[in-house]
């Protein structure tokens, strides 16, 4: 490329190629240049053309034409002139005869330094050196044929490699060539019996170089190594050439014997001087073995700790004012050494090739190479031990699996157990089986296995104890007896008495009164429930009494068993009169139902807060609100109230049912006054809006069953007459087919409209959530159709605020109470509206007792434990309920159980009640009582989980967390959100003197003196074969042939 060329214009050849050092060979001058991280680019357009480089290839050019002149007479100079001594020389001795003067110096002096070969004065390139130097190979030398060694260079040199291969990477593949050729540390006499003439020898290894010198821009250098060893063997076979004197006659030679001068002495090369680093030795810094691997063109010598390196081109005496010579000096820029001086500063990897390391680092890898076979070979063997013992205990373990497998040993866990604690090994424990298997050892039992026991003795008799006691080694039926801790119950034979419950309290109490007191328990409510029972006079020997007579007419008669005439007056008094009209009576009637009576512990312990029966009491339904509250009501509260240095519990609220009766007795006790100023819960609940205050004694409350207002709400809904909400009335067949248009399966829509079973509460809750789920009408439906399917969705938002809070997991205390809150305001809104064409009263009423109990609750658990938990579920009768179902599966000589019998199951209910709230993975609840627990997001959770317990809730139940005022003011602020119709609503309710949510027309609600279209009404067959009818059909259609169907008059709806 021309000099004048510009950067643009100049274009690399491809082989022009970095080297691992950031180097390239530029193609103008031939010579190396470190290209930066530019690469290539920075020597195409800042070193090619510029001055330095077109400096250097006019010395190449004017070096190449001087060496072309070269003759072999330039070799042979005469031999330098000595210098003659500046001392004056002795006075010779003469002879007579004619003669020629000749000195003869006395003292040997060494050979000239200068050969008369004149290899000695050769050029600067290595190259023409050796071409010089093959120019005297004397004519002895043999004629080089086609089986000599050299003859592999004497053919075509562009044969061996590929045009394109960049001339950095030529020597790389060139180098096994020379080493086969030339050998790896050949000598200088075994090269030189290799020399031979001719274009098949020496003369075809100086063409083969200069093809790669030359024509390939391979670097002169690298092949330094063997055309040195090639040149100092022609050296070797050359002979010195030294000068004849001249021939004279002896009688003629006159002999001047004088001494000469002594010289100057002159110190010899000492070569390149290794440097080494603090600490470092020749050992631990320099890589010998390199000079195994390449031919490096430098010797090594050690002297006194200090590392020399000769070049083997040394010239033997150093520059004029240094201590080496050129070759020597110059050896500090051979690509290999700088390699090496680097690794001897930075370090040497571990993992790097052996050759880069020096002996210090060799003899560590080996020590460590050494220790790590040693350690591998421990190792191993260390790991052939722990595999046979390890397959010796597989070995064990296979035969317990097997001995398990036999089957010889019931309650292999309950021996494994005792294995462990005993700290046995696996050869232990099958010792242990096997004695176990021959009978010879009994392993103690657990706890767990009694309470297995004692539920089968309580829930299956005796005969399935003792079956399990043979086949599953539970203990006895006798062991079982001894375990059980509640003393018996005793019956009221008549009217309850004071002390009878006192001691059924103490019975009932008598267990768990340890915990109790390392427990801060302060609440406890009291439930009431009735269950049907024979119609049998039972005489019950712990008293001497005559059970199963009606507690409202017991007085009229004897129940004291003295003798015969008591039992004859008895059942003269049961036995069925006709009065003077033809109307059949008795003085007392057969007990055809018992009320039950049962204290429940607001606590979290599973020992505690199971219900806990203090009555039983027959009962003839023929009692008044009145009399229930004189007979039942005030007994307990009295009773319990002289317990209190006992069970340390105070009452906080009534709960049942919906028993129109006992309504009306809890409106007696627990609506005597407003709730008093000097009431430690006053503060509190005072700022509660709209909220009824009315209390009892001790600030006593009502509660009702949260499952029994759902299945009112759905029977509600299932009347023919329907549920009127926002003024439009829904009848059970436009709700059924607001339900198709969403998807909702006929199978499906059957099963929930059922009216069969109106005690299922799973089928209550999956119509109530229907209900809340159904999406907004879409674009285009009839206004009739929209506004019913908005009411529906305002009836559903009421739902699911009154529901979610008794089955939703995830919620706090916080949470909800502002659920319960909205519902409260959106039932008040919704029942000031319709009025009882919404809702019965009784049914309203309930929902705002359950709502207005749970506040007043939570303030007393702040007052009482400000630091403990509430938990809303333990709230209402469903624990009682739980204790009827146990009930209702034991098992004994009569199925259908009459007062005496029920005393005796009650006694074990509690126990199984204790034992199944202790192990819950235990029960499955009747499908029928089961509410669906439910998430946050409304994921609803498996079917194992029949009732939420305290400990299956995640949500924060402290109740220092809550603030009442803020949950009630949220509240009703989420119902005008979702039903901004209500806002008008609630502000004239708030203003009107005498509101509250149980009193939204002004009036007090009541249990007695309904009106005819007050009372909720039983549901009626519907006709379920009853096509259903798609959204394009008018609801009041669909309705009126709803009623066509059923032969209703439809003059009861009342519609817009």
């Amino acid at each position: 490329m021309s000099n004048t060329s510009s950067a643009a214009e100049r274009v690399l050849p491809p082989e022009t190629v970095l080297d691992d050092e950031g180097y390239a060979i530029c193609p103008d001058c031939k010579d190396r240049v470190k290209c930066g991280p530019s690469g290539l680019e920075n020597l195409r357009k800042r070193h090619m053309g510029s001055n330095i480089c077109v400096e250097k290839q006019s010395k190449k050019s004017t070096q190449k034409k001087s060496m072309k002149d070269t003759k072999l007479s330039g070799w042979l100079v005469p031999k330098v002139a000595r210098v003659p001594s500046t001392v004056a020389a002795p006075a010779p001795i003469r002879v007579t005869t004619t003669s020629v003067l000749v000195d003869l110096e006395l003292f040997p002096h060494a050979k000239s330094a200068a050969r008369s070969s004149g290899l000695s004065n050769s050029p600067s390139s290595l190259l023409a050196q050796l071409e010089a130097a093959i120019k005297t190979v004397p004519a002895f030398v043999p004629i080089a044929q086609a089986s000599d060694v050299l003859a592999v260079f004497g053919k075509d040199p562009t044969q061996y490699l590929d045009a394109d291969i960049p001339a950095i990477e030529v020597f790389e593949n060139l180098n096994r060539i020379f080493h086969s050729a030339l050998g790896w540390s050949m000598t200088v006499p075994e090269t030189a019996k290799i020399l031979r003439r001719g274009d098949l020898g020496l003369d075809g290894f100086l063409n083969f170089l200069k093809y790669f010198i030359e024509q390939r821009g391979v670097p002169e250098r690298d092949f330094e190594a063997k055309i040195l060893q090639i040149m100092d063997a022609i050296r070797f076979v050359t002979p010195e050439l030294e000068p004849t004197p001249p021939e004279v006659d002896s009688d003629d030679v006159q002999i001047v014997a004088h001494i000469p001068a002594r010289r100057q002495r002159t110190l010899p090369c000492e070569g390149f001087v290794f440097p080494l680093q603090s600490g470092q030795t020749f050992s631990t810094a320099y890589p010998t073995l390199m000079h195994d691997t390449y031919n490096l063109p430098w010797d090594i010598a050690v002297k006194s700790g200090v590392v020399y390196l000769t070049a083997r081109t040394c010239a033997g005496k150093p520059r004029v004012g240094l201590k080496n010579c050129t070759p020597c000096a110059d050896l500090e820029k051979h690509n290999m050494l700088i390699g090496i001086l680097q690794r001897s500063v930075e370090g040497v990897h571990e993992n790097a090739n052996l050759m880069y390391q020096p002996p210090a680092a060799l003899a560590k890898i080996v020590r460590q190479k050494a220790t790590t076979i040693q350690s591998m070979r421990l190792g191993v063997l260390n790991s052939s031990r722990k595999l046979l013992t390890q397959a010796t205990t597989m070995s064990d373990y296979k035969r317990f699996v097997v001995a398990i497998g036999s089957g010889k040993v019931q309650r292999v866990d309950r021996v494994v157990a005792a294995c462990i604690k005993q700290k046995r090994g696996i050869r232990g424990m099958i010792e242990g089986f096997l004695r176990a298997a021959k009978g010879l050892w009994h392993p103690a039992r657990t706890e767990e296995d009694d309470m297995f026991g004692l539920t089968i003795l309580k829930l299956a008799g005796i005969r399935c104890a003792e079956i399990a006691h043979r086949a599953l080694g539970l203990p006895g039926v006798t062991t079982l007896r001894n375990r059980m801790i509640t003393p018996p119950l005793t019956a009221s034979p008549g009217a309850p008495r004071v002390e009878e419950i006192q001691k059924n309290t103490d019975a009932c109490f008598a267990g768990i009164t340890d915990a109790l007191t390392s427990k801060k328990v302060v609440h406890q409510i009291l439930m009431f429930d009735e269950i049907a029972t024979e119609k049998r006079i039972r005489w019950d020997p712990t008293t001497n009494h005559f059970l199963g007579v009606c507690r409202q007419h017991a007085h009229k008669v004897g129940l004291e068993f003295n003798g015969e005439a008591d039992l004859d007056e008895l059942f003269e008094a049961l036995a069925k009169k006709t009065d003077a009209k033809g109307k059949e009576y008795s003085l007392v009637h057969n007990a055809a139902e018992a009320t039950v009576a049962a204290v429940g512990i607001m606590s979290e312990d599973t020992r505690l807060y199971s219900a806990r029966p203090i009555l039983v009491s027959g009962d003839c339904k023929r009692e008044s609100g009145e009399e229930h509250a004189k007979n039942v009501l005030d007994p307990i509260i009295t009773a319990l109230e002289s317990k209190k240095d006992l069970t340390r519990l105070r009452t906080i609220c009534l709960a049942s049912d919906g028993e129109t009766r006992r309504g009306t007795a809890f409106i007696r006790r627990t609506f005597k006054r407003k709730l008093s100023t000097t009431s430690p819960i006053y503060p509190l609940l005072k700022d509660l809006k709209m909220m009824n205050f009315m209390v009892g004694d001790d600030d006593l409350t009502a509660d009702k069953d949260p499952k029994h207002v759902d299945k009112r709400f759905r029977n509600c809904i299932l009347r023919l007459r329907g549920i009127r909400v926002m003024g439009i009335d829904l009848t059970p067949g436009v709700i059924r087919t607001h339900f198709q248009s969403t998807g909702h399966t006929a199978d499906h829509i059957r099963s929930v409209f059922n009216p069969e079973d109106k005690q299922d509460v799973r089928l209550a809750f999956e119509m109530l959530k229907d209900i809340w789920l159904l999406p907004p009408s879409p674009a285009g439906t009839s206004p009739s159709v929209a506004d019913a399917r908005d009411a529906l969705r305002t009836l559903g938002k009421l739902l699911f605020h009154f529901v979610s809070p008794y089955i939703c997991v995830d919620y706090s205390l916080s949470e909800q109470l502002e659920h319960l809150s909205t519902a409260a305001h959106l039932a008040l809104a919704l029942f000031h509206k319709d009025g009882k064409l919404f809702m019965a009263s009784l049914l309203y009423t309930d929902i705002m007792i359950i709502i207005k109990n749970v506040f007043f609750c939570v303030a007393k658990a702040k007052v009482n434990d400000p630091l403990g938990k509430f938990w809303l579920i333990l709230l209402g009768t469903d624990r009682l309920e739980e204790l009827f179902g146990i009930l209702r599966t034991m098992i004994g000589n009569d199925a259908n159980c009459d007062i005496l019998q029920m005393l005796d199951r009650l006694r074990g209910t509690m126990e199984v009640s204790t034992i199944l709230a202790k192990y819950p993975h235990w029960d499955r609840a009747p499908r029928r009582l089961r509410l669906p627990v439910i998430t946050r997001d409304g994921t609803e959770l498996p079917d194992r989980i029949d009732h939420i317990k305290p400990a299956s809730v995640r949500g924060d139940m402290r109740v220092r967390e809550v603030t009442l005022l803020t949950c009630w003011v949220r509240g009703r602020r989420h119902t005008e959100t979702e039903c901004p119709w209500t806002i008008a609503i609630l502000k004239e309710l708030e203003s009107t003197p005498g509101i509250d949510i149980l009193s939204p027309c002004g009036n007090k609600l009541s249990y007695e003196d309904l009106d005819a279209d007050d009372i909720e009404d039983e549901v009626e067959a519907v006709n379920l074969t009853i096509p259903l009818h798609p959204l394009s059909t008018e609801l009041e259609d669909a309705a009126e042939e709803e009623l066509d169907n059923v032969d209703v008059n439809p003059t009861h709806f009342h519609r817009d």
